[in-house]
């Protein structure tokens, strides 16, 4: 028989010295105290849920092999202290950590060069992962190593957001949502299945909450009865295990909305109000947008044939960057003097900005060659210019400019030559590739 009583002190003794008594009868005793703690120790525990830790002890146990591979001396003749301890007098061994873990390799374990970036989440899953490691161990990290991580944190996120804003690393980190086309066809299917009604009810209910309340599978799972409730015109669920404030939620709302919108009647605010806001809102926005396009549809009409510089050029965006040119724009193939034109004037018809503007990462590698040539060729055109001067003429005086050097460079690259041989090889009708070949080849 076992049985868990209360276990007498001796008087004169107040340390607790065994946790297990065995009497006489063979009773097994237990001292409360110990109990007691055993049970605090299982509260604490509850800080971090059981996948957080097994994915903090993954981490973990790669960081220690790092440490055992490239800093052996650390884990090495190790007695009576916890191996992480050792790190503390050794910072540069956690940055150097984490220079190697934000890299990305390749499948022969080479680091790509130029350095492919993990996302933020999870190098800064590594962070939390040694913090609890240190935690776990008993073990206060010392000031120097909570500022490295802290520095080092915040520096890979601005790096981070440096890469997504110049399109070098992708927007999106970790599983893609839901769309509404997604949820409406997973919705319908679920309804209109013929062979088990009940299941598909069920399937329907739990995907509406889902989405409706912007929340995980796990989350409505774990919904119960006594967690939905009904106040005034509106259903509410609560998640007792939500890490915001849920009772504050419902003031900021209102309060949000009564800065923002003018309220005629009491407070709190229904759904009916919250909808009339957001309808009036709607009319607005709607209002302001149809005056705002007819405005620059009339705009656009009176300058479509316009100087470039009364021009309001487009903006394309593409493959995480924008552009000033839609994507597959190809850089025209024509004769000099039209590459003279669109260099500084662009294409207005189409909202192009002049091309002259335009960077490698616009075009295809085949049009980039060519953007190449014609810069060349324009750069001998306006030999001792700036590109300022000959954006300042107008229309006429820079074709007539164009004129005047294009036939200077010929007469320089054939001295020789009389003046009607250039009329005679008409060379007003050569491609600005032909006149780079004929450059090319003289400076040759």
């Amino acid at each position: 028989m076992v049985r868990v009583t209360t276990a007498r002190r001796p008087a004169a003794r107040r340390s607790v010295t065994a946790s297990v008594s065995r009497p006489s009868d063979d009773t097994v005793v237990i001292n409360p105290i110990l109990r007691h703690m055993d049970l605090s120790t299982k509260i604490r525990s509850l800080r971090t849920k059981e996948s957080t830790k097994k994915q903090y002890l993954s981490k973990a146990t790669i960081f220690k092999k790092w440490v055992e591979l490239n800093h052996p001396y650390l884990t090495e003749n190790i007695t009576n202290i916890t191996w992480i301890s050792s790190v503390n007098d050794h910072p540069e061994i956690l940055e150097d950590f984490f220079g190697h873990i934000c890299q990305k390799k390749t499948d022969d374990d080479f680091y790509y060069d130029p350095p492919r970036f993990q996302s933020y989440h999870h190098v800064n899953g590594y962070k939390s992962a040694i913090l609890d490691l240190y935690r776990q161990s008993k073990v206060k990290p010392n000031d120097d190593i909570e500022d490295m991580l802290m520095e080092t944190m915040a520096g890979y996120k601005r790096l981070i957001a440096e890469l997504k804003q110049n399109g070098e690393m992708s927007m999106k980190e970790g599983k893609s949502p839901l769309s509404f086309e997604g949820y409406r066809f997973i919705a319908k299917t679920a309804v209109s299945q013929p062979r088990d009604f009940m299941l598909g009810s069920f399937a329907w209910i739990f995907l509406l909450l889902c989405w409706n309340l912007m929340a995980r599978c796990n989350s409505v799972g774990g919904i119960m009865y006594d967690h939905i409730g009904w106040e005034q015109d509106a259903m509410y669920v609560i998640f007792p295990t939500h890490k915001g404030k849920i009772d504050e939620l419902t003031e900021k709302l209102k309060s949000t909305m009564l800065d923002n919108f003018q309220v005629n009647g009491a407070v709190p605010i229904t759904f009916n109000q919250v909808q009339g806001m957001i309808n009036d809102l709607k009319n607005t926005l709607t209002t302001a947008l149809s005056t705002a396009v007819t405005n620059q549809h009339n705009s656009n009409a009176s300058n479509h044939l316009t100087h470039s510089s009364d021009v309001q050029f487009a903006t394309w965006t593409w493959k995480g960057r924008f552009h000033p040119v839609p994507e597959g724009f190809r850089f025209p193939k024509c004769t000099t003097k039209a590459v003279w034109d669109l260099w500084w004037d662009g294409l207005p018809v189409e909202r192009i900005r002049p091309l002259r503007h335009l960077k490698s990462f616009d075009l295809s590698r085949a049009d980039g060659n060519n953007m190449s040539k014609a810069r060349k060729v324009l750069k001998a055109l306006t030999v001792e210019l700036t590109y300022e001067h000959v954006c300042a003429l107008s229309i006429s005086d820079r074709d007539n400019l164009f004129q005047d050097r294009y036939m200077q460079l010929f007469r320089n690259m054939y001295p020789d030559q009389p003046e009607d041989h250039h009329d005679r090889r008409r060379i007003g009708d050569l491609t600005y590739m032909t006149v780079y070949d004929l450059i090319s080849s003289m400076n040759n």
